[in-house]
């Protein structure tokens, strides 16, 4: 794993690898943090982090080597899976026949059969044309009643004079800045440049 990330992004690293979810990984790795909606914008962050990133993919190549389970195993698997269940290969049932006589011990007989599992079927020709990228899942969004999505600027709902107070102050900011100081010299934003 990468030597420059903290004991918190290393175990992070770890957490994710267990179920692939940023969000939980980022709690069990131990950071702190209030709601679930913090929690999964700070595990995307840390998955957005280029040191995190490789570390990650370095901890998968070595999983997919230690357990010898590849994307060509998996899919091979899916497609056995799709066949069997389409009926296209045989499975192998154990049928009970009967027990035997002296401790009632059930006695099996393994028999070749064809069947047909049609949701089996589908949920591995699903997986297999996700693979392949054969299936696009587009997300629609929209505002009320099917309209479109309705978007403000704080500056939309600003009374002229106080969008105009506005700017000078950002502007005397960016002066002050490109001349030597510090912006923080000349204060951080008013509380009326919030809106509420």
């Amino acid at each position: 794993m990468a030597r420059d990330l903290t004991d918190k992004q290393r175990r992070f690293v770890e957490e994710y690898l267990v179920d692939l979810n940023a969000t939980q990984a980022y709690r069990r790795a131990g950071y702190r943090c209030k709601t679930d909606k913090v929690a999964t914008v700070e595990g995307c962050r840390l998955l957005a982090n280029p040191s995190v990133a490789l570390a990650i993919k370095a901890a998968m190549r070595a999983r997919s080597e230690r357990t010898e389970i590849t994307q060509d195993y998996v899919l091979a698997r899916l497609q056995a899976v799709a066949e069997k269940a389409e009926g296209l290969r045989p499975v192998m049932l154990s049928i009970k026949v009967g027990e035997d006589e002296s401790g009632g011990a059930p006695q099996f007989v393994e028999v070749e059969k064809t069947v047909f599992v049609p949701a089996a079927a589908k949920g591995a020709y699903e997986l297999l044309g996700k693979h392949l990228e054969m299936f696009k899942e587009v997300h629609e969004h929209t505002g009320k009643d099917g309209g479109p999505i309705e978007t403000m600027n704080r500056y939309e709902t600003m009374e002229p004079a106080q969008r105009k107070a506005l700017i000078e102050r950002e502007l005397e900011r960016r002066r002050v800045s490109e001349s030597g100081r510090g912006a923080e010299e000349v204060g951080g934003p008013a509380e009326s440049d919030s809106v509420h």
